[in-house]
């Protein structure tokens, strides 16, 4: 146990290398402690135990893995051979596999328990895995027997100083009913979740014993790396969001940014304030990719990294877009200085997303951010009650690290009768609110762009024409008598 530790009374961990799983233990495993990862077959607990055993070997420890009725080694072998945390080579010497099946045909349970302490002491690991509990406890004379099991196999990892994990099926009648969960110093669980005819895996922490942890359920996925926790955002709190990023960025001015399109600045009463977040809202059509666009731009030829988040328009789309506006997108792409990230919007988990965005902020030293748009993030929120929680929770994040972010929405009508903000809680979320669309004037259709909210900054009231040319974007002048514009049905200008 390092000084600090000791002196802050927490307990030592060992890190599990699985990302996002520290993040969720707030630091790891308990060093000597007794873990149980419960899951169905086909959850990922072999993996998982493979990927936190590989960081264990790396750190210069060992690993015996003990099987009992489950899958050959020869299997679980191959299997982790299929990930690149996986080194065969380091088997047998440091990562070592043993079955309890013989032994158990041979002389049930108490047999079993020799053969475990047989091992340890021949092998000297630092993690030892136990896969197949459930045959364990069917093995067992009776409930007595199976109990003494958990409790010398806890009291061999203490005095060993050897990390143990329980790999188990969830038991009938829950956590409750058997002896190894209140034994246990922690209890992970991995399930599976059906939501709109999708399977989404889901990761908890129920237990962990003297260590304050991020609870919940969080969403995961087996990737071709290994199993990969996304945290809930929301629940990345300023103590725990240590162990993601740095410190929050110096306190800046109140100096506006340039957006990029002629006039705009104007209306705004000075630029959008940097570090805030604008929400804008429009219909298909009504200019607000290329708004995102300038806005990212003129950024990029100012010294301030962009990103560029979207989830339709491929990246050669929105390059060719910007050039038949006059933006100078492939050339800032070039140099660097503007970075899109592009994934079709099907099957995404919000968590994950989000987790991305950050890291290509923090990687790139990005400073301007546009989110095109913010009903593909809602559709990734799960469950859906949790999305104002999630946007609140990433709108904080990215005001932390100094950028200033544009969020796109669409309204789906093109122009009609009424008009409706999306979800009206977003008004405390949101700093800013533009909003976009085509207005009917005297047969022809004509963009329209409008404030609707500008935190602590006086600007134009009046809703302005917005024009887009092959050498650039411009907000002209307003629609004087368009008394019901924001309907799409102007009678002036």
């Amino acid at each position: 146990m390092s000084e600090e530790m000791a002196r802050a009374g927490k307990p030592a961990q060992v890190p599990t290398g699985v990302p996002g799983l520290d993040r969720l233990l707030n630091g790891g495993l308990r060093e000597g402690g007794l873990h149980v990862v419960l899951g169905g077959p086909g959850m990922g607990k072999s993996i998982l135990a493979h990927q936190i055993g590989a960081t264990v070997i790396r750190g210069g420890g060992k690993v015996l893995y003990l099987t009992a009725l489950v899958e050959t080694h020869q299997t679980l072998i191959a299997q982790a051979r299929t990930f690149p945390f996986f080194d065969p080579g380091s088997v047998p010497g440091s990562f070592y596999y043993a079955s309890l099946y013989p032994t158990l045909m041979r002389g049930g349970l108490a047999a079993a328990r020799e053969e475990v302490s047989r091992l340890v002491a021949h092998h000297g690991p630092s993690l030892v895995i136990l896969d197949g509990v459930h045959a364990l406890k069917v093995s067992a004379e009776g409930r007595l027997e199976y109990q003494q099991f958990m409790h010398e196999m806890e009291a061999q990892a203490g005095v060993a100083g050897m990390t143990t994990l329980l790999l188990a099926h969830p038991p009938e009648g829950g956590t409750s009913v058997d002896p190894t969960f209140t034994i246990a110093d922690a209890i992970l669980e991995m399930g599976v979740e059906e939501v709109r005819l999708r399977q989404v895996r889901m990761f908890s922490v129920a237990k962990l014993r003297g260590i304050a942890h991020i609870g919940g359920r969080h969403t995961f996925r087996i990737t071709p790396d290994g199993i990969h926790i996304y945290p809930r955002t929301e629940s990345l709190t300023e103590h725990m969001e240590g162990l993601i990023t740095g410190s929050a960025p110096e306190s800046r001015t109140r100096e506006g940014v340039d957006g990029g399109i002629a006039g705009l600045e104007e209306m705004l009463g000075g630029g959008l304030d940097r570090d805030t977040t604008t929400l804008v809202i429009g219909t298909p059509g009504s200019g607000k990719t290329l708004a995102g666009l300038a806005f990212i731009a003129a950024g990029a030829e100012a010294g301030e990294p962009g990103l560029f988040v979207g989830y339709h328009e491929t990246p050669e789309v929105l390059i060719r877009k910007g050039e038949g506006a006059g933006l100078p997108v492939r050339r800032e792409i070039e140099a660097g200085r503007i970075h899109v990230y592009w994934r079709a919007p099907t099957e995404l988990l919000a968590d994950e997303e989000i987790e991305r965005i950050l890291a290509l902020v923090e990687e790139h030293r990005i400073q301007r951010v546009v989110i095109d748009a913010l009903e593909d993030l809602r559709q990734a929120v799960i469950p859906r009650e949790r999305e104002l929680f999630v946007l609140a929770a990433v709108t904080n994040m990215l005001r932390e690290r100094g950028v200033t972010t544009i969020v796109m929405h669409d309204l789906q009508r093109i122009a009609g009768g009424s008009f409706e903000m999306p979800m009206v809680e977003l008004s405390a979320i949101m700093d800013n609110a533009l909003h976009m669309r085509y207005v009917e004037d005297r047969g022809e259709m004509r963009r329209l762009i409008a404030v609707i909210k500008l935190r602590a900054r006086k600007h134009d009231h009046s809703l302005r024409e917005f024009i887009i040319t092959e050498k650039g974007l411009s907000v002209g002048k307003p629609f004087s008598k368009a008394e019901t514009a924001l309907t799409g049905q102007a009678h002036g200008g």
